[in-house]
């Protein structure tokens, strides 16, 4: 039974919501099965796909992010059916519960979400670019380490590589 948006919920930290079924801000539709003879289909993990498409109201970035969320993931895993490969209905698709916003709140929400993925994205190139320094620096200590460029002769206060080039 589709919501006429009376129910009222939270989303998330946010404040009362009205809350409406996926379904009443977007297409929700089947894709189909791939022929068995494209076996390039084949060779993956997904064989069905199913499309999702913003309606009129609805802000085609804003939907994308709102299927991202943590919510409907957890709506997904909660109605997900099946033991090797778990299904989600369109049925139950199209019955997940999500925030209804005007348009503009929708924009504001957007440009928001934006900013920080550009954010998380400088944060994860600095935290890589750290990651590699690290590795190299781990592998530069481990060379050192057999190559006796770490162990100090406690007589004469050298390295035994120093100690070496000394002979």
């Amino acid at each position: 039974m589709e919501s006429k948006g009376e129910d009222v919920g939270t989303w998330g930290n946010c404040k009362m919501w009205s809350l409406k079924s996926l379904g009443e801000i977007a297409e929700v539709q089947s894709g189909g099965t791939p022929r068995k003879s494209k076996k390039e289909y084949w060779d993956g993990d997904i064989h069905y796909i199913g499309l999702i498409r913003p309606n009129q109201e609805t802000i085609s970035k804003f939907l994308y992010y709102l299927l991202l969320s943590q919510k409907l993931k957890k709506q997904a895993d909660d109605c997900a059916t099946g033991a090797a490969q778990k299904t989600v209905s369109l049925k139950s698709l199209r019955n997940f519960k999500v925030p209804k916003f005007s348009t503009k709140r929708q924009e504001k929400i957007v440009i928001e979400m934006d900013l920080l993925s550009e954010h998380t994205q400088r944060l994860e190139a600095i935290y890589k670019s750290k990651l590699e320094a690290l590795k190299e620096l781990k592998q530069s200590i481990l060379h050192k380490a057999f190559t006796g460029q770490l162990t100090i002769d406690k007589k004469q206060g050298k390295t035994e590589a120093e100690n070496l080039k000394a002979s």
